[in-house]
């Protein structure tokens, strides 16, 4: 009898099926990632949501939004150091912890606040925060994380971190970062007016009793977070990078004791596209080369930083779109894009497919998570 041999894969054949693999893990593996992300983004919304419910209830209850400290009160400049956030602060009223204002004792204790004692501080135990009868929110395990002195680098400056502060768990999205809270001052009650720098949207923090230097929004309520070189599960730099060689947040802090590009960048975040400011209600003219907002986007605003882990990102498409330019990249997110397009010289209105002039929410090219609540 002939021997028989059996047959075997030519060496073709192996690259084939080799290739074939390679194509289906190469379409597969960032479906598989993008539904992740997608999962990821409705959990953060669904978060955004309970606490969006529990501030309402909060604020038809006592008739005022949550928050041991106010607004005005949150966006000093001291808290540009001390970097006791929004989000913290609103905890206090909506799921507890709060022990009083006298030093705190033991383990579990810790200061925190905008300011210095007597009147800027208060103790939170760690350990009653979401325990007890009547909270109006408590917060999953999941999603309320201490950010540490690694985390949570006040003001962007190294060893500047308040001991109390960075003990301070925090609510965090589904990619774990910390979620920003945005609350309108209000005692900010004359109309936005940014004619002479007075009434703005937004500024980088408030200047004690002078009422015509307030604001909306005051970037010292989240200095703690946009002031982080390593924040979150991703350890992101949210500071300004000059050289534009790394990714930061266009409302992060510039460099340490420098956040001027903090405000204006802001604005184009919070404020609402469909309201820009008109002077004397007359045609819609540039204020400095960009427009500004009349209006906020809400009274309270949750703001996640997406999948990247930076707020309003500068590498993300609306950071490559809207930011000004020139020797370098500036990092200033210009709200005038919501209006007109500034790449065309002149810049020309937005139009929708019918010819008529409209606007466009800049935001919607960033990855960021917003949930607005109250007016």
């Amino acid at each position: 009898m002939t021997g028989q041999r059996r047959g075997g894969f030519s060496l073709i054949e192996l690259l084939v099926v080799i290739i074939i693999i390679a194509l289906l893990v190469a379409i597969i593996v960032p479906s598989l990632w993008g539904a992740r992300d997608a999962a990821r983004g409705a959990s953060t919304q669904s978060l955004m949501t309970q606490v969006q419910n529990a501030s309402a209830k909060f604020e038809t209850d006592h008739h005022r939004l949550p928050g041991y400290f106010s607004a005005r009160q949150m966006g000093m400049q001291t808290n540009e150091a001390n970097g006791f956030t929004a989000m913290e602060n609103a905890m206090i009223d909506l799921a507890g912890g709060l022990v009083g204002t006298s030093p705190p004792v033991g383990p579990t204790q810790v200061a925190g606040g905008p300011g210095s004692l007597p009147d800027g501080q208060v103790t939170i135990d760690t350990q009653r925060i979401g325990v007890g009868e009547n909270l109006y929110f408590v917060p999953p395990a999941k999603f309320y994380k201490t950010q540490g002195v690694d985390g949570q680098v006040i003001g962007g400056q190294s060893g500047g971190t308040n001991p109390g502060v960075d003990q301070i768990p925090d609510l965090v999205d589904a990619w774990d970062s910390p979620l920003l809270l945005w609350v309108k001052d209000d005692t900010a009650i004359r109309p936005i007016d940014p004619t002479n720098n007075s009434y703005l949207c937004a500024r980088n923090s408030a200047s004690g009793a002078d009422v015509t230097r307030s604001a909306r929004y005051y970037w010292a309520a989240n200095a703690g977070f946009l002031g982080a070189r390593a924040l979150g599960k991703k350890q992101t730099d949210q500071t300004y990078d000059s050289s534009g060689s790394r990714p930061f947040s266009l409302i992060g802090q510039d460099a340490p004791g420098v956040i001027a590009n903090g405000a204006p960048s802001l604005e184009a975040t919070l404020g609402s596209p469909n309201f820009p400011y008109r002077p004397s209600g007359a045609i819609m003219t540039p204020q400095n080369g960009q427009f500004n907002p009349a209006q906020g986007r809400g009274g309270f605003i949750i703001q996640s930083a997406g999948r990247d882990g930076y707020y309003v990102g500068s590498k993300e498409r609306g950071g490559q779109l809207y930011t000004t330019r020139g020797g370098g990249d500036t990092g200033i997110l210009q709200y005038g894009w919501s209006q007109q397009n500034l790449a065309m010289n002149p810049p020309t209105p937005h139009t929708d497919k019918d010819g008529k002039v409209t606007n466009i929410d800049i935001l919607k090219d960033f990855d960021d998570l917003l949930s607005t609540g109250s007016n």
